[in-house]
């Protein structure tokens, strides 16, 4: 008997020891609602429980595991950008965070006091937005009106708003206070109890003057928002962190420990409720290795490989939102030998699986361009650091196909995905999905249960002139005959080789989308400016007109083979001015540079300039 009948045995008794269900019952698993999202046939199979035996109880396991491997299709998220805007409907307005990410929020309280005594004259203006559920980890910026405005402390370092604009913050902590300048100024309403526990507050003090207008044209309507790290996330590789308190879990943007975090979080905070012992936390520790790898990124820089940064609204299904995660980080759920749910993120994994004639009741293949909506040219959006941290096009992604079939244009947005790097891989595995050779309606005996929980398979068979490696789709069932008795499992797949799951940034990589001027005047640093001085070898490089708290880059292009470019960068941290390095003998260069904040928005390129460097 494959591990795996054992693993689905031991999942439901697990399951029902976890929720304090009967054995081989779904009844309480079903009764809390929080498996019910996704899976409506889930319903069916438990009224049925008591009838069926031994392969019943195999079916019913996957019917559960199918609840998580089977995920809804992916809805339509909303933009960044409509989500730093304020909610000012008197209905709340709900969202919990993960990552890092731009947000306004829901505001909660608006008043004017006259002639007040905090501002040397004039009107101030009070504001107080609800910006999340649950404690950010760390603010990074506030903005007013989308214009990054003051640093992590609040402190305004903008001269149009130095006088006239004060942001304070709570991270949404049970031992939060409330604001102090709200109670002295609006004594008859806000009370020491307005202290939001809980919930992150960002609260703004405006000066409205005779020229009000001019500072704030928009007046009462005037937005606030913040660029923060949101939730923190429970991490098992950490000693220090205990799962039940939350106190001692820690900030991370690791793609399987966020979905691990919405996997487990209560229904109160839109989560799927699963209990953590039903949860493999050794194989999400292994997923969350897999994802802090360190790879090569865009622009000389390295990357994590998988990180997700984002929303959840409360009007979201708990399901909808994990499949926006899985989706932006190519993971599935799965079931593990021990009987729990386990993950694995996207990329290769070596097939462990053969199946060959001996396994297969039934084979029906097709060759050729198959898949509906077949494209070979992949358009997405991301969430840009380097714009905001609002939505931008990602360079498109070509397959080779399209110099034969011309190009089809098939839309596939990640708006979870902050690297381009990242969204660029992603592109090439949604690409080469929509243009595989083969593709499979397997049916099998007992022994294709071996392939429950794995993503890539070996197929040999003779009979049908197949030999290869496939990626199994996630719509496998299990096969019940009318006696209640398993007999086999039935799934589809599709070829795909290494080559069309990997990426490598140094040799697929492209230059991410540049920040345009209309961004440079509201929310990105100004663009430094670059000089160049050295003879020989060495050359020179300074940064003036920038201010030092930047990060700045300097991207250097070897444009003396126009077909063989070649790019290094310069990295300068902040306080950091001035840098050197030694080029080629005889060999033409383009050097520009741009100006980038802690935050992540960069200031658009300098003017490229040219030199040739001689001994």
């Amino acid at each position: 008997m494959p591990p795996v009948v054992g693993a689905i045995g031991s999942f439901i008794a697990g399951a029902a020891a976890a929720l304090g269900a009967a054995p081989l019952s779904l009844t309480g698993i079903l009764g809390s609602g929080a498996y019910a999202a996704g899976y409506a046939a889930a319903g069916a199979l438990a009224s049925a429980v008591g009838a069926l035996g031994v392969g019943g109880v195999i079916a019913l396991g996957g019917a559960v595991a199918g609840l998580f491997i089977s995920a809804p299709q992916t809805p339509q998220a909303a933009l960044p950008s409509s989500q730093r805007q304020i909610v000012r409907q008197a209905v709340g307005y709900r969202r919990k965070g993960w990552g890092t990410a731009l947000g306004g929020g829901q505001l909660l309280f608006a008043g004017v006091k006259g002639s007040s005594s905090r501002w040397p004259g004039g009107n101030n203006y009070c504001m107080l937005v609800a910006f999340a559920d649950g404690r950010v980890s760390k603010w990074r910026s506030f903005l007013v009106d989308g214009k990054e405005v003051a640093d992590e402390t609040g402190e305004v370092s903008v001269d149009d708003y130095t006088e006239y604009l004060r942001f304070h913050a709570r991270n949404g902590t049970e031992n939060q206070t409330a604001f102090d300048h709200l109670i002295a100024e609006f004594p008859e309403t806000v009370t020491e109890h307005w202290r939001g526990i809980g919930t992150a507050l960002i609260a703004a003090e405006l000066r409205c003057t005779n020229d009000v207008y001019a500072i704030f044209p928009n007046a009462y309507r005037t937005e606030l928002g913040a660029i923060a790290d949101l939730s923190p996330v429970y991490d098992q590789r950490d000693a220090t962190q205990v799962f039940a308190h939350q106190a001692t879990w820690e900030f991370s943007r690791n793609a399987a420990l966020v979905v691990q975090n919405q996997l487990t979080s209560p229904l109160r905070e839109n989560g799927l409720a699963i209990p953590v012992d039903i949860l493999d936390l050794e194989d999400f520790a292994a997923a969350a290795d897999d994802s802090d790898r360190e790879v090569p990124g865009p622009e000389g820089q390295t990357r994590k490989q998988w990180e997700l940064s984002g929303w959840g609204a409360y009007s979201e299904t708990p399901a909808a939102i994990l499949k926006r995660m899985m989706v932006c980080c190519d993971a599935r759920l799965r079931l593990t030998s021990n009987g729990k749910i386990g993950i694995g993120m996207g990329g290769w994994q070596e097939p462990t699986v053969t199946l060959t004639d001996q396994d297969f009741l039934e084979i029906t293949q097709t060759r050729g361009r198959f898949v509906s909506g077949t494209g070979t040219v992949i358009k997405s959006r991301y969430t840009s650091p380097d714009h905001g941290y609002l939505e931008q096009d990602a360079i498109e992604y070509v397959h080779p196909a399209a110099a034969t079939y011309g190009r089809e244009v098939t839309t596939a947005d990640f708006l979870m995905a902050t690297n381009h790097g990242q969204v660029r891989h992603l592109q090439k595995i949604t690409a080469y999905r929509q243009n595989a050779d083969i593709e499979l309606e397997c049916i099998t005996g007992v022994t294709g249960l071996a392939v429950i929980g794995e993503r890539f398979i070996r197929i040999r068979s003779d009979l049908e002139g197949i030999e290869g490696t496939f990626e199994l789709s996630e719509d496998w069932e299990y096969l019940i005959n009318d006696h209640g008795n398993f007999i086999g499992v039935k799934f589809t797949a599709i070829s795909m080789e290494r080559d069309g799951v990997e990426y490598d940034e140094l040799t697929e990589g492209v230059t991410p989308p540049e920040v345009l001027a209309s961004v440079e005047s509201s929310i990105a640093p100004d663009t430094p400016t670059l000089l160049i001085s050295g003879s020989g070898l060495r050359q020179y490089f300074e940064i003036s007109q920038s201010d030092t708290s930047y990060v700045h880059q300097i991207e250097i292009v070897d444009v003396t083979d126009p077909e063989d470019l070649q790019t290094g960068y310069l990295w300068l941290e902040p306080g950091q001015l001035s840098s050197s390095t030694v080029l080629e003998d005889g060999h033409e260069y383009e050097i520009r540079a741009k100006a980038r904040t802690v935050s992540g928005l960069s200031s658009p390129y300098t003017d490229a300039q040219t030199i040739t460097v001689s001994a």
